[in-house]
C-alpha cells in the first residue's frame, strides 16, 4: 500500500463527484482492506496452551492482528495458537474453544490505518490523510473503514454478517453526508469481497447508493503470493529476521481466504 499514490488517488475520488467540486457536499468514501489489513481484537480464556509460558487468559479484549511482540520468537507459537481457527467441521469454520474474536473499529479508520499499536505497519494511513487535505472529508463520517475477518470467505457465517454490516454501513455513510452516494474503494483480497456484495445486492439498491467503485490491486484471478503462502510461509511484510515464514506457513495454511486467493485454475 505505500507504494501507491495516495494523493493522486484521493484527487481521483474526489473528481468522481460533480458536488464537491461545486463545494457543496462530498462524496463519502469507504475502504474495504485485503488479506491481513484490518486489525483483529481477542479476548480468550483457553484451557490449553503449546508451551507453559503461553498466557491461556488474555483479560479482556487485546490486539491480535497485527501484534508485533506476539511475534517474537518463543511466543509466535503461543499467538498462533490463539489465532488459528477450528476447521474440524467445514460446515462450521469457527475460532478454537475459548477464543472470541472482533474486528476493531468498524465503520471508523483507526482499524485500518495502521496494523499495529506502534504504528510501525501502514495500511490505509496516507490516504486517509490525503483525503482529509480535500475540503469536507472527515474521518468517521465522509472517510470510513469496513475492516473484516480476514481469515474467512464471504460464504462463511462469519462473512455473511459482514455482508450485511457492509450494507448498513454504505446506508448510514449515504445518509451522514446528505444522501450522497458512496465510493467504495477495496485493496487487494478486499475486491472479491466487494464484487461478492455487490452480486448480492439489487441494480436499484446500488443506484441509489454507490457513486463508484475503485479496484486497488485487484486479485480477481488470485495471486501468486498465496502459493508461496501454503508452500514456503509469508511474513507479510514483518522482517524474516525476526518472524521464521514456515511458522507463519501453520497459520496460513488454515486461513480459508488463501483458497479463494489461489485463483481460478482457467486463468
Amino acid at each position: 500500500m505505500e507504494k501507491i499514490g495516495y494523493t493522486l488517488l484521493a484527487t481521483l475520488l474526489a473528481a468522481l463527484s460533480e458536488s464537491i467540486q461545486n463545494n457543496t457536499t462530498v462524496t463519502p468514501v469507504i475502504l474495504i482492506p485485503g488479506i491481513c489489513g484490518s486489525q483483529i481484537d481477542g479476548w480468550y480464556v483457553k484451557d490449553s496452551a503449546p508451551h507453559y509460558y503461553c498466557q491461556k487468559d488474555s483479560g479482556g479484549w487485546t490486539l491480535l492482528w497485527l501484534c508485533i511482540d506476539c511475534m517474537i520468537p518463543p511466543t509466535i507459537s503461543c499467538w498462533i495458537d490463539t489465532f488459528k481457527l477450528d476447521i474440524s467441521d467445514v460446515n462450521n469454520i469457527k475460532n478454537r474453544a475459548g477464543v472470541q474474536t472482533k474486528v476493531n473499529d468498524f465503520g471508523y479508520t483507526d482499524g485500518i490505518g495502521y496494523l499495529d499499536e506502534h504504528h510501525f505497519v501502514v495500511q490505509f494511513e496516507k490516504l486517509i490523510v490525503g483525503l482529509e487535505k480535500l475540503p469536507g472529508y472527515q474521518r468517521g463520517i465522509s472517510i470510513r473503514g469496513a475492516p473484516y475477518d480476514f481469515r474467512y470467505t464471504p460464504n462463511t457465517k462469519v462473512g455473511q454478517q459482514y455482508m450485511i454490516k457492509l450494507r448498513y454501513l454504505i446506508e448510514e455513510t449515504y445518509e451522514l453526508n446528505g444522501n450522497s452516494r458512496v465510493v467504495l474503494v477495496a485493496h487487494s483480497m478486499g475486491n472479491p469481497v466487494t464484487v461478492q456484495f455487490l452480486k448480492t445486492m439489487s441494480e436499484g439498491w446500488k443506484e441509489k447508493y454507490i457513486e463508484g467503485y475503485v479496484a486497488l490491486a485487484g486479485v480477481f484471478g488470485g495471486a501468486a503470493k498465496a502459493i508461496r503462502s501454503l508452500l514456503s510461509g509469508e511474513t507479510e511484510g514483518m522482517p524474516q529476521i525476526i518472524v521464521d515464514p514456515l511458522t507463519m506457513r501453520e497459520l496460513t495454511e488454515i486461513y480459508m481466504s488463501q483458497e479463494r486467493r489461489k485463483g481460478c485454475p482457467r486463468l
